[in-house]
């Protein structure tokens, strides 16, 4: 920093994926399926059987609506959605191009906030080659995301299974942090939410 000004020395650390779009489904209503929806059950548990996901590492880039890892409570069967949305046994399914010795799979997004554990980590189904798992949500629109943890490094990634590209509509957040010289600790100098898309 010299004076009112922030001077960036190093670029290439800036560097960062630009990641994929989120994936989407619609639960507003649960009478009839909608946006990624395979089958609505309804039982004594409302029970949501979501499109079977596929591995979009090697996919090119698509635009899809997405709402940046979001979910809105929203019901379109009653009147007020906070008072009148259900809950519902949401079934996440990926087919499994990976090999599921090597690590696990997660379903995540702002819902579960982007949290790894035994919750949203997805269990392997050798004899259909599919990883799955299931979420209690209440009803909306929800984003989310899958992410591979692998077993050797401990490392995760959503790059595995969701791909990266440079095109990708979304929102990230900057923290500017400065150091004064002889500090122990760095001060935050500045923060803004900043989408690509919109210029």
């Amino acid at each position: 920093m010299r004076g009112t000004q922030l001077i960036y020395n190093e670029v290439t650390i800036n560097d960062y994926p630009g990641r994929n779009e989120f994936r989407l489904f619609d639960m507003r209503t649960l009478k009839a399926g909608a946006r990624n929806i395979e089958r609505i059950y309804r039982d004594t548990a409302n029970i949501v059987l979501l499109n079977l996901d596929v591995n979009r590492s090697a996919e090119s880039y698509t635009f899809s609506f997405d709402n940046n890892g979001n979910f809105f409570i929203l019901n379109q069967d009653g009147y007020d959605a906070r008072i009148d949305a259900d809950y519902a046994w949401v079934y996440f399914t990926l087919d499994a191009k990976k090999n599921a010795a090597d690590g696990d799979a997660y379903v995540v997004g702002r819902f579960n906030n982007y949290v790894l554990d035994e919750h949203s980590r997805l269990q392997f189904d050798p004899q259909d080659n599919r990883f799955f798992t299931r979420q209690f949500l209440k009803q909306g629109v929800y984003d989310y995301e899958y992410i591979w943890v692998d077993r050797a490094t401990k490392k995760a990634s959503d790059i595995v299974i969701e791909g990266s590209h440079y095109e990708t509509e979304n929102d990230y957040q900057l923290f500017v942090y400065y150091r004064p010289p002889g500090s122990r600790w760095e001060e935050l100098a500045g923060f803004q939410v900043v989408n690509t898309g919109k210029r």
